[in-house]
This record gives structure tokens, C-alpha cells and sequence, in this order.
């Protein structure tokens, strides 16, 4: 997007209104927004460098809820330190409306990608998938689950790199996902490191991530299926020819299996799909890949 396109909404093309923003912020673009919340580009005039601002649109009715989704965010993300998930650049200033300053992250969400192309090639599924992951991993790592992923909380860079955005309605042990009050913003203490319930929990981002997969390979969201994880694998290969077995059954798992045994975790997840990514590195599709990449590969084998 262009500075020219200030007041387009990127999904409609319609003009919006600018929402009120910190006075050191100079709007560029409009990212995103949904019913309560813009994400624009914007640019420190102190300083020129670019960032994403979160903030409240202006016909929100609820304010006091928002202003407590934004709380909960910004807590996740001061626990949080992944280059797979986003960041805060910094914390609210004096004067600020509710908001968050966020890194700025070029590209597109997962969610437009799959808009101008249903379905993605293999191994271009197989790097997203990866990342997404990890990104998972780290939030469980420090207490969390993601609690809502899906394409639109997945940032694309140009090169490929995916970043988990959308953190707002994070679930951690002790708070409920779907309730935000006082609690909220106020930190409680450490918190668990991915033990206990928090990680017997975790299944429910893993069938998310069944379903980003799934819909990435075929084109089309997953619909009702199987309870038998080796008749889905099968569907799955019968829909997309190409994909490799070890990927099918993986899908398959992530989607069926609402109880994974004892001590198996998101590397247990991670670990075959990098396999499967190292295998297909002499592929054409992902011959545009950064050789800096190269390296992080086999470092998260």
C-alpha cells in the first residue's frame, strides 16, 4: 500500500475515517480492522522509523471492554520474546489513546493470501506451517495459548517469514478467555511454564493449526471430519495428490486427536514438519527462499 491510499479500507477499498492516535505518530496506511479495532502503518515523527499502531475505531461501543482487550495484549506480549510472534516496540506514552505500538511487519495476513490464492504449493505450506508452530511454542513456553488462530492472525512477510498476531484473547491458566475484567491488567505473578493444565490444553491450538493446514493445502476449509486419523490422511492425499504422507498423517493427527499422550509437545510437532522442509529444499517452489534462512532451519531441527 501507498501513502495515497491514507483513507482506503484494504479489504473494500472504501474510505474510513482515521482513528485518533498518538500525537508522535504520523498514519501511513490502514493494515487491517475489524469491529472494534484499526491497525494502521505508521511512522514515529521524532524519530522516522516505522511501526504498527493498534487502535480503537471510533464507532466502537464498548470502550471499557476494548480498553481491557488491549491490557490483556499488551500483558501476553511483555511475557513473550519469539521472532514468530509479533512485539511491542514499546509501552504507552503519557497522553496516548487505548492502543498498542507494535512492530511493524510487511506483507499481508495469511488470511489475504489464501484470498488471492486458495491454495498454496506444499512446500510454501510446510514453511508457514513451521513457523507457526514455533510461534505457538514460545507462547506456551511462557504460559500461554494462542486461544483464537486462524489466517488472519498470521502475518506474511514478502520473504516468507509468518508472525502470530491477534493476541487478544490469549488464554492463560488462570484467566478465562472469553471474560476480561480487572484481573486482566494486572500481572499475577510467574507464569506456568507450559506444565500442568495449560499444557494438557494446548490441543485446541493444535486443531487450529490442523486447520491452517488444511485449508492452505487444499484451497477450501476443512468441514466435519473423520475420527480416525488414518481415514482423513487418506482423504487428504486423495484431494492433493502431491502432499507427502508424513504431512497427510501429521494434518490428520493435529485435527483428530483431541487427547495427545503424555509428555508429547509442539516439538513433537515441529520436528517432522522441519524434516519435511529440509527434504524439499532442492524444490523449485521454494527456490526463492533467503539463503539466511537456510541456517534457522536446521537450528530448529
Amino acid at each position: 500500500m501507498s501513502p495515497s491510499q491514507l483513507t482506503r479500507e484494504p479489504r473494500t477499498g472504501l474510505t474510513v475515517v482515521p482513528p485518533v492516535v498518538p500525537r508522535d505518530l504520523e498514519l501511513l496506511d490502514l493494515v487491517d480492522r475489524n469491529e472494534w479495532t484499526e491497525v494502521w502503518q505508521a511512522r514515529q515523527r521524532e524519530t522516522g522509523h516505522f511501526l504498527c499502531w493498534k487502535g480503537l475505531r471510533e464507532r466502537s461501543s464498548d470502550q471499557p471492554q476494548a480498553n481491557r482487550r488491549f491490557e490483556h495484549e499488551r500483558r501476553v506480549l511483555l511475557d513473550v520474546s519469539s521472532p514468530y510472534v509479533v512485539h511491542l516496540v514499546e509501552g504507552p506514552r503519557a497522553g496516548d489513546p487505548p492502543g498498542l505500538r507494535l512492530a511493524w511487519l510487511p506483507g499481508d495476513s495469511l488470511q489475504r493470501r489464501l484470498t488471492r490464492t486458495p491454495k498454496l504449493p506444499v512446500p510454501s505450506c510446510i514453511w508457514i506451517a513451521r513457523q507457526i508452530a514455533q510461534g505457538l511454542e514460545a507462547l506456551l513456553a511462557a504460559g500461554w495459548l494462542h486461544g483464537a488462530l486462524h489466517p488472519a492472525h498470521v502475518r506474511l512477510a514478502p520473504n516468507g517469514a509468518a508472525v502470530l498476531v491477534g493476541l487478544s484473547q490469549a488464554v492463560r491458566e488462570e484467566l478465562c478467555p472469553t471474560h476480561f475484567d480487572r484481573e486482566t491488567t494486572s500481572h499475577q505473578g510467574p507464569a506456568p511454564r507450559g506444565t500442568g493444565r495449560l499444557a494438557h490444553r494446548r490441543e485446541h491450538d493444535l486443531q487450529d493449526l490442523g486447520r491452517l493446514l488444511w485449508r492452505m493445502l487444499t484451497g477450501v476449509p476443512v468441514g466435519a471430519t473423520e475420527s480416525d486419523p488414518a481415514a482423513l490422511a487418506l482423504t487428504l492425499r486423495r484431494q492433493v495428490p502431491e502432499i507427502p504422507r508424513e504431512l497427510a498423517i501429521l494434518t490428520a493427527r493435529l485435527l483428530t486427536e483431541s487427547a495427545w499422550p503424555r509428555g508429547v509437545g509442539l516439538r513433537d510437532v515441529i520436528r517432522p514438519i522441519v524434516s519435511l522442509e529440509l527434504g524439499g529444499l532442492d524444490d523449485d517452489e521454494i527456490g526463492n527462499v533467503p539463503i539466511e534462512t537456510l541456517g534457522e532451519r536446521h537450528s530448529a531441527a
